[in-house]
């Protein structure tokens, strides 16, 4: 085609099974298609230029293929057919004819179209009763396949070119095989475009196919000049990845500031300086296209011999010698066998190259490219208008772009003004410091497309110290002024094709803006500093620290599944917004900054970025003219993410649930309920809610999902239009199903490697690439797509199996290995350096769990903060002040996982989490194990009773007692509740100290026994105080005037009808085999501890009275006691109640138990000491 100055080329039987394009060399793209590799096929091939100019392929079967080309504001449809030989059955014939009319009726009248074909078929000499579509310069007799190509021409009022020119029949002839020589390949156009048609021949002595001859035929369009867009020149700022060019870079900026290290103050001066050093320095591109040159690896002797080859071939077509052909075919093996050493040596150095850790960058780039080139059409230089008519003059299209984003990006929806203002508050911000900017300098990543301003973060990088002094010192010169310069506010905006919809209509586009560099920089400063001012609410999971899509994928998937396992219904509806950053007003994001407690300087300052904005498209034909935007978030801003979670996080507050019934990732809305009639209500209040203030519900993107339906459950509604239904449904990547299953998400997963796999599929199926490299590769694109969000999907065997087989098909068309081979898969994964993919799963979530157990718990502390805030704010208006000094914070683990960092905020003050913590005289740890607790009671215990041993002399024996009582014994019996269930040796301490009382009283040697001292003092030993305590509470829980909490954690026992006279004062055991959340919500130890002291203390009969004077007491009335005095506990009652807790610490290591007899049915109840509470306390202790 090169030799020939042949741009457009329509190939059969190409015999290649497959559905893209694929670049063949020297510039030339060839678009093909194939179902066999054995039989049909067609194809287009297109020079470099014409390339780019390619609208539309269509490939309709292996017969017949179309393209569309815009070639200077021409629309020129190219045609490739492949017509059934000649004794193929008439269905097949008609088939192709069939599909050749459907591709003719679908290409508008005024273009020009060109169909290149092997028809198969005889037009026969001469042109009687056809001239209208053909000439006289036919080869040989009609058959009837010429015949259906005369009357197709008729049909289509189309000309057969090759029959209009008079030439030889050498040059007439397309098919020569043997002694055969006829015309069955054709070349037709429009009647009306055959004045544009100069010249139409068959070349002969080419030897690309050994029976079939290229028709070639010379058109002359006739278009309108043009002035062709320029590519721009650009400063080659990626040499600064080379030490040595950034050290000459460094210099000669040196030099340029005479001399100085230090950058000047004004940022024009510096940027022009800088701009033009690295001109001078790096270089700059040569503003041409750049060239595919597939000879790169010929050296002179393979010209040499391709040359003679050629000659051969002539010589040979002249004389038809056996010598000449002779000849020829012997030029025809040296020349490949020159040339297959000569590629073969290029290309083992090229893949030597690649090989090493230097050459693993170019291998990615090599993969990408190859991508490129396998696409159909690489950027649409003609564009649809309002109306729907094809653009294809430059400054048609420009206008149409710049005619699209501008109303997009300065057209606000309707909405309510604001009648009520917001305080803002004015306060003093601190400089911009140097650690700030260097954090800034190093989240930003290098090779990134660079702004208007042409200088990237790369020289930032390169400068170092210098480059972070300036900045801070230009930085807080803006943050003074609330100014930043000019030049920033320009943009440019690249159109991103949404790979879904009309490639050729506006609307299929996201613009994403390139802005300035350092613009970006001052940005993450503004960002970083908002974060902490802000609290976002906790459903928000976009752009967020330490959240990912993958922990709301996760909320949404556990809640679908407890609904589903519970077989409830959950409705969820996933709401989408209309242009959600383009729409967004600025008043609005000022209302929502001050509301959100940012200071009022740095609401100036983001402001300042949005003011005198200006922005250009950059579009395949050129940039539009400049234009304003005054409405919207800037695409591709490092602000702007967090600005918008500002604004959803203030417009949402009314209406927003907790997570997971509300979830937002940016603008990815889910509401959840357990009703319809709720969603629906809860999507109209959050529809009013933000549309009344410039958002606006997509009626079309929103949909609907509803968990295990059941049958006539009914649809959403939204303003009395249905809400699509679907049974799943792409979230954030991730496809949910109603049912509950991961089957389709597994699908999509298999599916996502795959496609992975085919872009890179250029480097992995290269035999000569080795397998550490193509395991490399394969890690890093196929299989992070196999692996996205699959931590939150639990998987069968058989679907991890499935997504098994599916990497070890890649991985075995990768090495070039087949399962004939019988090559076991763990030699192919250690082969190729991978691992399992099930064990990478079960890695990924473990990774994952690892990340949210070391998360900052920063929602409790909000929380908590925001508490004591208010507490403060409300201290303040009624002359009170906290002290933060004083104020502790007690964090309690829920589990022995390791302790999270929980820091809380006040006032500029830090309150980190202490071991104890102090309120209303107990002292409470973090492990609740309440010992320092006891050590403070015992500490200050015996002060008191040497206190009381000094004056004793003076004292009678019942006035000590009173004493002792008053002092010391009512610290032992201050919330000693709290100590039910510790084990004896922790209230050891207590007894101790209750003994030494005792002795005191009386007045006898620390060796007297206490426990005749205990019964003529009426106490109870401290366990047996603290189970009475219990065993009373447990009473008011039941029958008494006990708070809600306590009552729930016990339950009176509802015996049959033939017992109920003798059980009504029993209680219900608790089970350790509950797993309801409610039930592990209780507190056990009181549960337990309850009822085991409740049966072991073999009550009869216990009383509330009311006493005259107001005071209610409990009366005990216990078995076999007959007492005249009201709380003179018996013996039997003193050692139940020890005894309880006796049997408590003494429990057979086994956990095994005894349950107490069942009363008789005279009401007798057996007295018998509680045991088996050991495992209950073993399992909840603590």
């Amino acid at each position: 085609m090169e030799r020939r100055q042949v741009d457009i080329l329509c190939v059969q039987e190409t015999r290649w099974k497959g559905s893209k394009a694929r670049s063949i060399g020297a510039g030339f793209k060839l678009f093909y298609y194939g179902v066999d590799s054995k039989r049909n096929g067609v194809g287009v091939v297109l020079k470099e230029e014409f390339v780019r100019n390619v609208l539309e392929v269509k490939r309709v079967s292996d017969r017949v293929m179309s393209l569309k080309l815009e070639i200077e504001g021409v629309m020129l449809n190219v045609v490739s057919g492949y017509a059934p030989q000649v004794g193929c059955d008439l269905e097949e014939k008609e088939r192709f004819w069939s599909e050749l009319d459907e591709v003719m009726e679908s290409i508008l009248t005024g273009e020009r179209v060109v169909i290149g074909a092997d028809f198969n078929g005889h037009v026969g000499e001469g042109n009687t009763g056809d001239e209208e579509v053909m000439g006289k310069f036919g080869v040989k007799e009609r058959n009837l396949e010429g015949q259906m190509v005369v009357d197709f021409a008729k049909r289509m009022d189309m000309g057969v070119v090759n029959t209009y020119f008079q030439k030889r029949e050498e040059h007439r002839v397309t098919y020569k095989s043997g002694g055969r020589r006829t015309q069955v390949d054709y070349i037709l156009c429009r009647r009306g475009n055959l004045k544009e048609i100069s010249d139409c021949k068959v070349v002969v002595g080419e030897s690309v196919a050994r029976q079939h001859r290229m028709v070639v035929c010379r058109m002359t369009l006739m278009v309108c000049k043009t002035k062709r867009s320029k590519i721009e020149k650009k400063t080659k700022w990626w040499k600064l990845k080379k030490e040595e060019c950034c050290e000459e870079f460094r210099q000669k900026l040196k030099q340029a500031l005479g001399g100085q290290v230090v950058l000047p103050d004004d940022w024009e001066t510096t940027a022009e300086v800088i701009r033009e050093t690295g001109r001078k320095v790096l270089g700059v591109s040569s503003g041409r296209r750049k060239e595919d040159k597939e000879t790169w690896w010929w050296n002179e002797e393979v010209q040499d011999s391709i040359q003679r080859k050629r000659l051969a071939k002539k010589k040979w077509d002249m004389d038809r010698t056996e010598e000449n052909r002779q000849e020829y075919k012997e030029l025809q093996r040296r020349v490949k066998r020159e040339v297959s050493k000569a590629k073969q040596k290029a290309y083992d150095e090229l893949y030597t190259r690649l090989d090493t850790r230097e050459g693993e960058k170019d291998l990615y780039r090599l993969a990408r490219q190859r991508d490129r080139d396998g696409k159909d059409v690489q950027q649409v230089r003609v564009i649809k208008d309002r109306d729907g008519r094809v653009l294809t003059s430059e400054e048609s299209v420009q206008r149409r772009w710049k005619e699209y984003f501008e109303e997009l990006m300065n057209e606000e929806n309707e909405r309510e003004k604001r009648v009520e203002g917001v305080n803002s508050v004015e306060q003093k911000v601190d400089k911009i410091r140097k650690d700030e900017v260097r954090k800034a300098l190093k989240r930003m990543k290098s090779g990134k497309a660079v702004g208007p301003d042409d200088i990237p973060v790369e020289v930032w990088k390169c400068l170092g110290e210098a480059a972070v002094e300036f900045l801070a010192s230009l930085f807080n010169r803006v943050l003074e002024s609330e100014r930043m310069p000019e030049e920033w506010r320009r943009s440019v905006l690249v159109p991103i094709f949404k790979n879904k919809g009309d490639v050729q209509s506006c609307s299929n586009y996201r613009g994403i803006k390139l802005m300035s560099h350092t613009m970006k920089l001052w940005e993450r400063v503004v960002e970083a500093r908002l974060r902490k001012v802000v609290e976002i609410c906790e459903q928000q999971y976009g752009f967020m620290p330490r959240k990912s899509t993958t922990d709301a994928i996760f909320a949404l998937r556990i809640l679908m599944e407890k609904y589903r396992d519970g077989q409830r219904e959950l409705h969820c509806v996933f709401v989408d917004w209309e242009k959600a950053y383009d729409r967004v007003p600025r008043e609005e994001l000022w209302y929502c900054m001050r509301k959100s407690g940012v200071a009022e300087k740095y609401v100036r300052v983001v402001q300042d970025m949005y003011e005198r904005s200006r922005t250009v498209v950059r579009c395949a034909v050129g940039q539009t003219e400049e234009f304003k935007v005054e409405v919207g978030l800037h695409q591709g801003s490092a602000l702007s993410p967090f600005l918008f979670a500002i604004v959803m996080d203030q417009l949402s507050e009314e209406v927003r649930q907790e997570s997971p019934w509300t979830m937002m990732f940016a603008d990815d809305i889910v509401i959840c309920s357990e009703s319809r009639e709720q969603v629906e209500e809860n999507l109209e209040r959050w529809r009013f809610a933000l549309e009344r203030r410039g958002m606006k519900v997509s009626r079309s993107k929103t949909e609907y999902m509803c968990v295990n339906e059941r049958e006539g459950s009914g649809t959403v509604r939204l303003q009395g239009e249905e809400v699509k239904k679907v049974q799943e449904f792409k979230y954030l990547g991730s496809t949910v199903q109603s049912n509950g299953e991961c089957g389709k998400e597994v699908k999509k997963r298999v599916q996502a490697g795959w496609n992975g796999w085919r872009k890179v599929s250029g480097v992995l199926c290269d035999q000569k690439i080795s397998a550490r490299i193509k395991g490399k590769v394969y890690r890093t694109v196929v299989r992070a797509a196999m692996l996205y969000g699959l931590e939150t999907v639990s998987l069968r065997k058989r679907q991890e199996s499935e997504l098994e087989v599916a990497e070890l098909k890649m991985l075995r068309f990768s090495l070039g290995v087949t399962r004939l081979d019988r090559i076991r898969n763990e030699y192919i994964r250690g082969t190729a350096h991978v691992g399992r993919l099930g064990d990478k799963v079960r890695e990924a979530r473990l990774r994952w769990f690892g990340h949210v157990q070391r998360r900052e718990n920063t929602m409790a502390s909000a929380w908590i903060s925001a508490c004591l805030v208010d507490i403060s704010s409300w201290m303040t208006a009624h002359q009170l002040k906290l002290n933060p000094s004083k104020t502790e914070l007690l964090v309690i683990p829920g589990d022995p996982s390791p302790a999270q960092a929980l820091v809380l905020s006040l006032n500029n003050s830090k309150i980190s989490p202490s071991a104890t913590a102090h309120n209303l005289g107990v002292t409470m740890d973090n492990q609740l194990s309440f010992s320092s607790h006891v050590t403070n009671v015992t500490g200050s215990c015996p002060f008191l009773l040497y206190n009381i041993r000094r004056i004793q002399p003076f004292l009678s024996t019942q006035a000590t007692q009173v004493l002792v009582q008053s002092l010391v014994i009512s610290r032992l019996d201050y919330c000693n509740s709290l100590l039910a269930g510790l084990p004896l040796n922790a209230i050891r301490p207590l007894q101790m100290i209750q003994n030494a009382a005792a002795r005191l009283v009386f007045n006898l040697p620390k060796i007297s026994h206490t426990t005749p001292l205990l019964r003529s003092l009426h106490w109870l030993p401290v366990a047996a105080r603290i189970r009475f305590k219990t065993l009373m509470l447990a009473y008011k829980a039941k029958n008494g005037p006990a708070p809600s909490y306590l009552k729930a954690l016990v339950t009176p026992r509802t015996a049959p009808r033939s017992l109920r006279s003798t059980s009504t004062a029993r209680l219900v055991p608790p089970s350790l085999r509950e797993k309801s959340l409610a039930y592990r919500l209780r507190s056990l130890v009181f549960s337990v501890l309850a009822f085991w002291l409740w049966i072991g203390f073999t009550l009869r009969s216990l009383v509330w009275v009311e006493k005259a004077n107001g005071k209610a007491v409990v009366e005990a009335v216990l078995t076999g006691v007959e007492s005249e005095e009201r709380g003179d506990y018996s013996q039997v009652g003193v050692d139940n109640l020890v005894g309880a807790g006796e049997s408590a610490h003494r429990t057979r290591r086994d956990g095994h138990g005894s349950w107490p007899e069942r009363p008789g049915r005279g009401g007798r109840i057996q007295e018998r000491r509680a045991a088996g509470l050991g495992p209950y306390l073993e399992e909840f202790q603590g």
